[in-house]
């Protein structure tokens, strides 16, 4: 049965209580440590599955006939499970090849940032990146929630302009807002086809598709610790944003707010491109 044990995942960042639920599963081998685990712990415990270690060691097919069948958790699920717990174990990413990325000489990373208490969508931030140049950040930016339309409209007129070069994203959260801006603003469909064409997601078909890692989340905060890339910013987070952007509609003399809001997003596109290059390093090895 469920009980007040934590439960880590990607929510937990933005929680007072991490730092202790984080040490408290860490001390307890807690099989959230392992990515996707979450509530699903409670039933491997109820076979006597406990730790990391257990579900690293553990045999499979014993999981699958009764009495120790996990209701709702088949195979495919538990040898994935074993395969990331003893990555945890062994403290160091495990990549598996069969991926490509597209072959350009261009290409583009891009972050958005939004604020759901307000329903408005504030900033596109793009990283333009070429062979033989240092990366170009470029955005655009919503500096009052009544300029979304003017944003969006902007940065339409950027896409549809823009080389046929792939967009990398670390979310499905960039397409997903690109259509709901879309529908409101009755935005040309043609050049969001071009976008979803064009659209190359770095979390779903690489890191969760190839790749394993030894952090509960793999958002791009820990993945991009896991390989030392590192934020400008003391505290840098989606949350944060959407505090120093509501700090600054309170006083928008205080330009300074704008400038963390976009080096903050800028570095969220640096993130990709550093995890971008680090997968291209295992092609062909």
């Amino acid at each position: 049965a469920e009980t007040s044990e934590p439960v880590l995942g990607s929510h937990c960042l933005q929680c007072e209580w991490y730092k202790r639920c984080g040490a408290w599963a860490r001390k307890n081998q807690d099989p959230t440590n392992i990515f996707f685990v979450g509530k699903i712990k409670f039933r491997l415990k109820e076979v006597g599955l406990n730790t990391v270690a257990d579900l690293a060691r553990m045999e499979v097919g014993k999981y699958l006939k009764p009495p120790f069948v996990i209701p709702r958790t088949g195979e495919k699920t538990l040898r994935r499970m074993k395969e990331r717990a003893q990555v945890v174990l062994e403290g160091k990413p495990r990549i598996r090849p069969g991926y490509a990325f597209p072959e350009t000489g261009f290409e583009i990373h891009f972050d958005i940032e939004d604020d759901p208490t307000r329903g408005v969508t504030y900033l596109y931030g793009l990283l333009e990146v070429r062979k033989g140049r240092e990366p170009r950040f470029r955005y655009f930016l919503a500096e009052r929630p009544e300029d979304e339309e003017k944003t969006i409209r902007a940065f339409w007129d950027y896409i549809r302009d823009a080389p046929e070069a792939p967009f990398y994203v670390y979310s499905h959260k960039e397409r997903s807002t690109l259509k709901k801006l879309m529908e409101k603003y009755a935005l040309d469909r043609d050049v969001f086809e071009k976008y979803v064409r064009t659209e190359f997601d770095l979390y779903q078909k690489l890191v969760v598709d190839y790749s394993d890692w030894p952090v509960f989340s793999y958002g791009i905060k820990f993945i991009a610790d896991q390989i030392g890339f590192k934020w400008r910013d003391t505290d840098p987070s989606g949350v944060n944003s959407i505090v120093w952007y509501n700090d600054y509609l309170a006083d928008p003399s205080r330009k300074d707010i704008l400038n963390r809001i976009l080096q903050y997003n800028e570095d969220d596109c640096r993130a990709m491109v550093a995890l971008k290059n680090y997968f291209a390093q295992w092609i062909g090895d």
